[in-house]
């Protein structure tokens, strides 16, 4: 039996922001991949990975446990979209992130980097909303089983350089290194 349940997507208010239900929500540019890395946190698959980058166009909301929403948020930054459905997707992010309604019910906000490729413009734009809105951002620096041991270190460092108070995590969604601990930081 599943333990996880597509409840649907959406793309502004709607009444599943209303029923009082937590919400972990994950965010992260195409191809860092956030869906990967959900699918290891829940240890099922609940957010389709595809080959190609960019595919989620909606806020998709999967009901845990009956318990807590699961909110996968579009990828951004993809390259080959248009720039109109690009602008949209930027909206819907920015909305969801700023929004009163959802305010109340966000417990965690989870943002997906690739660790191999390190911190992008796209990235540090979501931190700095993320700050300006106070909201409960962990930053998951994923795919660090393609560094080794000294890249990793060095990624560390300067992610701590540069954000020295942002709580982060190391994992790999692909080896579940790190998965065990983020899953228990986060209550899932």
């Amino acid at each position: 039996m599943k333990k996880v349940k597509f409840i649907k997507g959406i793309t502004g208010s709607n009444e599943v922001l209303a029923d009082a239900i937590p919400q972990v929500a994950f965010v992260g540019r195409s191809n860092a991949g956030k869906s990967s890395t959900i699918n290891a946190l829940m240890n099922e698959i609940v957010a389709r990975v595809s080959k190609t980058p960019g595919r989620t166009k909606e806020i998709n909301f999967f009901l845990m446990h009956g318990e807590k929403y699961i909110v996968d948020l579009p990828g951004f930054g993809y390259a080959r979209t248009s720039v109109t459905m690009a602008e949209k997707i930027r909206g819907y992010i920015l909305w969801y992130l700023t929004s009163p309604e959802v305010r109340p019910n966000l417990q965690h906000l989870l943002l997906i980097i690739d660790g191999s490729v390190g911190m992008t413009k796209f990235d540090r734009e979501l931190i700095e909303i993320a700050y300006e809105e106070k909201l409960p951002l962990i930053v998951v620096h994923n795919k660090m089983d393609k560094l080794n041991q000294s890249d990793t270190i060095k990624a560390q460092r300067a992610f701590k350089q540069e954000f020295p108070r942002q709580e982060y995590f190391m994992v790999s969604s692909r080896t579940k290194r790190g998965i065990d601990a983020l899953r228990t930081r986060i209550g899932l």
